[in-house]
């Protein structure tokens, strides 16, 4: 059960090797954890993030948190 989970995070890892820096790297590895996060919390992570593009600007920065997908309320994202 644990080595499917993270078979995903294996194959990105062999696939993202030449990823160009290690900024594109960081960045892939944020996705990663985004849209893991999702997964586990049972979320659509396209429509998480389209929510979360959508909501961004319109959010102060003390709220953000909300935003992730932890502790978003599911029934926002229709």
């Amino acid at each position: 059960m644990i080595e499917n989970a993270i078979r995903a995070l294996a194959l990105g890892r062999k696939n993202h090797l030449f990823d160009g820096n290690d900024e594109a790297a960081e960045n892939i590895a944020i996705f990663y954890s985004f849209f893991g996060t999702c997964k586990k919390n049972d979320i659509d992570p396209q429509k998480w993030l389209t929510y979360v593009i959508n909501q961004f600007n319109e959010t102060k920065a003390s709220q953000l948190k909300g935003l992730l997908p932890q502790f978003i309320d599911k029934k926002l994202l229709g």
